[in-house]
């Protein structure tokens, strides 16, 4: 009898899930930018002098990375009782560090006065941050929920397929009634 499974098509089969993460992520991504992306994107054509530091010193990072933290993390707690996500704690803690991080970054910058001002180079630097560490984790967790592995009946030899049938047909014995 044929294997159902080579070590080839596994490998295969996660190479093809850590594509796939990679391409949602990159459209995600480009998604949530495109604000900013736009934006930069105009004043360049217009040639208008703008500072780097525009697109993240009122906090706006802080946001995006809020975003996708929340989207990710759904993955992470839908199916909490399958041992999928191994380190479910660790996706857990980093879910809720960001997010608690952005939110209170985010208060700062739009409760701030001019009398108390904030200090913009830390806030960019912390919202940059936790942008990288939210992209990072996205892209884990998308790639662990993508390598679900479902049973695919195309992948498989004829003889391999027949056999699994005639072992499901007598209830999982190796011996015809």
């Amino acid at each position: 009898m044929d294997a159902i499974f080579s070590w080839k098509d596994f490998m295969d089969a996660i190479r093809n899930q850590w594509k796939e993460a990679g391409k949602e992520l990159i459209f995600t991504i480009l998604g949530t930018l495109s604000p900013t992306l736009s934006t930069w994107g105009y004043l360049a054509i217009k040639d208008r002098p703008y500072e780097f530091n525009t697109f993240f010193q009122n906090g706006e990072f802080a946001l995006y990375s809020t975003a996708l933290i929340v989207s990710f993390s759904y993955l992470v707690v839908k199916e909490s009782k399958l041992k999928l996500f191994f380190q479910r704690w660790f996706f857990y803690l980093i879910s809720f560090l960001v997010f608690a991080v952005s939110i209170f970054i985010y208060a700062i910058v739009v409760s701030s006065t001019k009398a108390e001002p904030f200090n913009i180079s830390l806030v960019t630097t912390i919202t940059l941050l936790a942008f990288v560490v939210t992209v990072v984790f996205a892209f884990f967790v998308k790639v662990i929920d993508l390598v679900r592995f479902e049973f695919d009946y195309r992948a498989t030899n004829s003889q391999g397929y027949n056999d699994l049938i005639d072992k499901f047909e007598k209830g999982g014995n190796n011996e015809r009634e």
